[in-house]
């Protein structure tokens, strides 16, 4: 039902699709239960109802679809594996709120194990750079895009994208 939402605001193609990764990378990175509703990891666009429907499983063979659909099953294949996003306890913390740009960054963790920074650019236009403060210098894994992130002086500076999510994990 996301999808139907976005439509009915006009937003369609590339950038429904981002602020659908946007939605699901908050939803998975944030404390607590994420719920999901069926057919929506992938895109389906019917109005939400308790009635019995059939899902449009075709909707996969569409590139936008299934790459939707892969994001969604690796963002759960992090909450399972980073004990610091699949507890439901308080460890969470902002760490950059900058409205003007409508950036928001916070970080997730687990005592003595896995820390998890999440930022998100949630305009839909490129920012570019950003510096965001981690607890820790050294490397850092950003899992959906997945490659290497250093981090120095307490700094890890990457790139946003529009409607971009980022969730960096410590390696160590």
């Amino acid at each position: 039902w996301p999808m139907r939402i976005l439509g009915e605001d006009g937003i369609f193609g590339d950038q429904a699709f981002r602020r659908l990764q946007l939605l699901y990378g908050l939803l998975m990175t944030a404390p607590g239960i994420p719920m999901l509703w069926m057919g929506s990891e992938f895109g389906e666009y019917e109005e939400k109802t308790l009635e019995a429907r059939k899902l449009h499983w075709e909707l996969l063979g569409n590139g936008h679809n299934q790459e939707l659909f892969d994001y969604v099953a690796s963002l759960i294949r992090l909450r399972r594996e980073c004990n610091a996003l699949n507890t439901s306890g308080t460890n969470m913390e902002f760490i950059l709120e900058d409205p003007e740009r409508q950036l928001l960054a916070f970080k997730r963790w687990e005592e003595g194990g896995c820390i998890a920074v999440v930022v998100a650019n949630l305009a839909d236009k490129y920012l570019g750079e950003v510096e965001v403060t981690v607890p820790a210098d050294g490397v850092w894994h950003e899992w959906t895009h997945n490659y290497d992130c250093p981090a120095e002086g307490g700094i890890l500076r990457d790139q946003l994208a529009e409607s971009e999510i980022k969730v960096y994990v410590n390696t160590w």
